[in-house]
């Protein structure tokens, strides 16, 4: 059986060379003010923005040692960058502590046996699938802190003196007040 979520020692984890006092000079990159950093070589390789580039550096390197075995699945071209990654957000919720960690590791191995075969969007749909059934309670609060953080009332102008509501929230809240505020339009139209 393959160990999903093995974590090299620390002396053998890779340092951020661009922390303060890990170059020749301090917040100098090792090799000297010279040397050029893997995202800066990497955004001129692909024609991206630099800090678009080092999203990608970063996000490659905590997929990599967070969940090794994510990693040695991209490399050997069984999964895709885009599936391991959608597998890592997933179950990141599940890891914490010891034990959290091996219920991540377990649902990481249930999943790989299904996630070459779906696109990254349905995948989503079934880590999400996946990780609430092993936490419940962790998925229902995850549930409504999204519906909070989405909820939103926007109010703008018209060129023509009217001005435009919009609401965004859980659909049985904003029917809702669709329904008391067409009462009060109703309700204003027939006075005037």
């Amino acid at each position: 059986q393959e160990t999903v979520g093995a974590r090299p020692p620390d002396h053998q984890r890779h340092h951020d060379p661009y922390e303060a006092g890990q170059g020749e000079h301090d917040g100098e990159p090792p090799g000297g003010a010279g040397a050029v950093p893997v995202a800066d070589e990497i955004a001129a390789a692909l024609h991206i923005a630099p800090r678009t580039a080092s999203a990608k550096v970063n996000s490659a390197q905590a997929l990599v040692r967070r969940w090794p075995v994510l990693g040695r699945r991209v490399a050997e071209g069984a999964i895709t960058v885009a599936q391991a990654r959608v597998i890592a957000e997933g179950v990141a919720v599940l890891a914490g502590d010891d034990a959290d960690d091996e219920r991540a590791d377990s649902a990481i191995r249930g999943i790989l046996r299904f996630a070459a075969h779906l696109p990254p969007a349905r995948l989503r749909e079934r880590v999400a699938r996946v990780v609430a059934s092993i936490d419940p309670e962790s998925a229902t609060t995850r549930r409504r802190r999204a519906a909070r953080e989405l909820t939103d009332v926007s109010l703008w102008r018209e060129d023509d003196g009217m001005a435009c509501l919009a609401v965004r929230g859980p659909a049985p809240d904003v029917l809702g007040l669709r329904d008391v505020i067409q009462a009060r339009a109703e309700a204003m139209s027939a006075y005037a």
